[in-house]
Parts: structure tokens; sequence; C-alpha cells
């Protein structure tokens, strides 16, 4: 399926992999087709954040900074573009997991899932039907 993300989702999705509970969700004993959708889905998901990042770096060589100095500068044209960009969405494919799939994890020689990374895998799940029950 494809999703419309906003940069700002890109970038808190990978952030959220790549802190430590990120890392460590990643190491985890998970069912296979958990697994699949989630390393499908960070490549397209870095993809998707390499054109952002790209977008981002010419807005910041237009206003003479580099990217790693964003923080540094005090320039509202700049720091409205970013905005912009940040806000703007994207076209993402992602391999949807089931709420099936993951209600495995904690069971049959799967980890459990905290809180934490059910939080960092939502944007994965397929969407869920009150008149269906799927």
């Amino acid at each position: 399926m494809e999703k419309q993300l906003k940069n700002r989702q890109l970038v808190a999705i990978l952030n959220g992999l790549n802190d430590p509970g990120g890392r460590a969700l990643l190491s985890k004993r998970l069912p296979a087709a958990v697994v699949f959708a989630l390393r499908r889905n960070i490549t397209w998901v870095e993809s998707a954040y390499r054109d952002y990042h790209a977008a981002l770096a010419a807005i910041c060589r237009a206003h003479g900074t580099a990217v790693e100095d964003l923080g540094k500068v005090a320039d509202p044209g700049l720091a409205h573009e970013v905005a912009e960009l940040l806000d703007a969405e994207t076209t993402v494919s992602v391999q949807a997991v089931s709420l099936d799939a993951l209600s495995r994890c904690g069971d049959g020689g799967y980890d459990a899932l905290s809180v934490a990374d059910l939080d960092r895998l939502d944007w994965m799940l397929e969407e869920y039907t009150p008149e269906t029950g799927k």
C-alpha cells in the first residue's frame, strides 16, 4: 500500500528506529511477517528521507548555510522554507503489518513488544475497520 507521510514523520520514524529502543526492537525475535515488513519499510522510508534531505540541502545552499548549522542560524526565510519542507507530504510504499501478526509477539517463542515498540511500528499497521473487525 502507499501512504502519504509528512517529511517530519519520516524524520520521526527514522529517529525512533535509530534510538536505543529502536535498535533493541530490530534485534527482537519477531514473526517473519513483521520482520519482513519492517526491513522492507525501513528501506523505503530511508529512500524517501534521502529525497527530503537532498531538498533540505538545496534550501540550505540557497541561503548560504550548511544543513549541520541549521540550529545556529537565525534566518526567518530559511526557517519558513524548512518548515514548509517538513510539512510537505511524500508518498511512501509501506508493507502493511496486520494486528494479528503483532498479536503473536510475546508467545510462541517471539519476543513481546512494549508500548514504545508499538509506537515505533504504528505507521506500518493495516488500517483497522470496526465494521469488518479487520
